[in-house]
């Protein structure tokens, strides 16, 4: 300090330091208040998406009521096991696509009470042996589509007990659990016994072609076709619109 310059009085000093205090408590408030703000308006809008949901699920299922006939796409759907639930006893569905939605062994459980259901098709969640279990309830279905990830060969015998499949499709985007040798070996035990099949598919880089060639001996009606690509999601093709009833699919 220079001999010229002379101190701050202290109430200056301390007028400086309160200004500062003040300065980052207002800071803060504002930061919290923000970060309030933006938690309510992401729950507003995850709000309003879900009451969209479930208005547009309502209107496709009442159009599906009028009709008679029709198909019904969930997907990124919210509440998907609740919605699935409602469909118990609704004659005119018979075929249901559940895509990405809260969905597993809960709403696979409500399959069984739909009574004119012919396909299903679940991609991108996934379900355990218990929840594939409750397929062989289904009196009608003969095209079952299950693109859920990990599966593990648990999963194979109740596929044997769906009365009526004709069509199964199984596609693995994430391989199989546990020992995959020894999942793949349970799989082509399982698959062989599928002899009503007209047409399987299968997806994924855990089988061998060897595996696929005992698949064609066992099942020499059946059309088989095998891949290692990835699904249609995965390549990024356009998914169905949520929600999707008779006639809204393009």
């Amino acid at each position: 300090m220079s001999p010229d310059a002379r101190p701050w009085p202290v109430y200056v000093r301390r007028l400086v330091i309160t200004l500062s205090w003040a300065t980052i408590v207002v800071v803060a408030c504002l930061l919290c208040g923000l970060v309030e703000w933006e938690r309510r308006a992401i729950h507003g809008i995850e709000r309003q998406s879900r009451m969209r949901s479930w208005r547009d699920f309502h209107r496709n299922v009442q159009a599906i009521r009028q009709s008679g006939a029709g198909q019904l796409v969930l997907y990124m759907a919210y509440d998907a096991n609740d919605k699935v639930r409602q469909l118990r006893g609704l004659q005119g569905l018979n075929s249901l696509t559940v895509q990405d939605g809260e969905f597993g062994d809960e709403g696979m459980e409500y399959l069984a009470a739909i009574p004119n259901l012919r396909v299903f098709r679940y991609e991108g969640g996934a379900v355990t042996a218990r929840g594939i279990g409750y397929l062989t309830r289904c009196a009608r279905l003969e095209e079952l589509v299950l693109d859920c990830g990990f599966l593990t060969s648990e999963c194979g015998p109740a596929l044997t007990q769906v009365p009526q499949l004709r069509r199964l499709r199984l596609c693995f985007r994430g391989g199989t659990t546990g020992n995959a040798e020894s999942n793949a070996a349970g799989w082509v035990r399982h698959l062989k016994q599928l002899h009503k099949l007209k047409r399987l598919e299968v997806e994924g880089d855990w089988l061998m072609p060897s595996d696929v060639d005992e698949l064609r001996c066992a099942l020499p009606s059946t059309d088989i076709t095998w891949s290692r690509g990835r699904s249609q999601k995965e390549q990024g093709t356009k998914p169905p619109l949520e929600d999707a009833g008779p006639g809204d699919r393009k």
